[in-house]
């Protein structure tokens, strides 16, 4: 079993390099330099390889969401509502805010800059008033923080959750709701994220110590799963095989995985900590890098791979620098945009 500490450092170090692999979910390039299935030569390879990438890389918030259920619920009772409101108030609500005002202020001035709005993803910001503020705070929020948004939405609901998930006696209501949930999934945009949520909560409520379990078999078991999972990946974007395993099999798969290697005891790197900071400052950076590196290099297929291979890690190392100067520096912001994160 693992002790709390060893726990905390698992999840530290899973949640750094999930949030790597959001990076390059959106490096993603291929329209970006016209490589298509049909390319030849060098294209070719690229457009598979990175295919190939991008299906590996969407486990990454299905990840998140199982993690942030199953913290959000393993010590949950109903004394804790209120301080489970007011810690994710502090820690989810207010940086959801704040990074939506960062960024709505910053499209309205790059996008009336001429020669960076033509470069620019966004459209110009035309309407500047508290009304589109307001709007861009939830119904028109920046566009990676669908996430978060989803994610307050289901801490408003952990009454809910908490009321259907729990195992009442011989019958576990959970399991139903689950199985309901999954059905749902294939019906509803984003749903399957949500039941990822759900499966981390309804773990959390009714088998907590189960991730903290770390056994041989449970290790080898995950170790083929994963091995399998990215197998079953490349045969369906070569189109040999089309079928997946289970977000839930995969999810579980990755986390005892990990037991492979015995890291978890050593302090993390305070870097890792940043995940947080990462996810919402990274689009901005990204796109900056990126179109400066496609207007110095151009259009070839060589550098779409190294576009896909090196601005994702440029901006990470790009955030961990300022990430650095503004614990050191400006510690009450820092604190105030990732929630004390970090």
């Amino acid at each position: 079993m693992y002790t709390e500490q060893q726990f905390r450092n698992k999840i530290t170090i899973y949640s750094f390099f999930l949030m790597v692999a959001v990076v390059f979910i959106h490096t993603y390039n291929l329209s970006v330099y016209r490589i298509s299935e049909d390319s030849a030569g060098f294209a070719r390879f690229v457009f598979y390889f990175e295919s190939v990438a991008a299906s590996l890389w969407t486990v990454a918030v299905p990840m998140f969401f199982m993690i942030s259920g199953f913290l959000m619920f393993r010590n949950f009772t109903w004394e804790k509502l209120w301080s489970k409101y007011q810690t994710r108030f502090h820690t989810v609500l207010i940086p959801y805010l704040l990074w939506n005002t960062i960024y709505y202020l910053y499209y309205i001035v790059v996008t009336r800059i001429p020669f960076i709005q033509r470069v620019m993803n966004g459209n110009e910001v035309v309407d500047i008033s508290l009304k589109e503020w307001i709007a861009r705070l939830w119904t028109n929020e920046y566009f990676v923080f669908w996430f978060l948004k989803d994610l307050i939405i289901l801490i408003i609901l952990t009454p809910v959750i908490y009321f259907f998930l729990r195992n009442r006696g011989k019958w576990p209501v959970g399991v139903v709701v689950l199985i309901l949930s999954v059905y749902i999934g294939s019906h509803v945009p984003y749903w399957p994220f949500n039941t990822c949520y759900l499966l981390g909560a309804y773990i959390g409520i009714n088998h907590k110590t189960a991730p903290f379990v770390k056994k041989r078999i449970l290790t080898i078991i995950g170790c083929c799963g994963v091995i399998a999972w990215i197998t079953l990946n490349i045969l369906s974007v070569l189109q040999i095989c089309s079928w997946q395993m289970p977000m839930w099999m995969v999810l579980c798969c990755l986390w005892f995985a990990g037991d492979c290697v015995d890291i978890y005891e050593k302090k993390t790197r305070w870097w890792m900590s940043i995940s947080f900071f990462i996810y919402c400052m990274h689009d901005m950076i990204l796109e900056a890098y990126e179109k400066i590196f496609l207007k110095v290099f151009g259009w070839g297929s060589v550098y779409a791979l190294m576009d896909y291979l090196l601005m994702p890690l440029l901006t990470v190392i790009t955030l961990i620098a300022i990430a650095m100067v503004m614990r050191k520096y400006m510690s009450p912001v820092w604190k105030l945009l990732t929630g004390n994160r970090g």
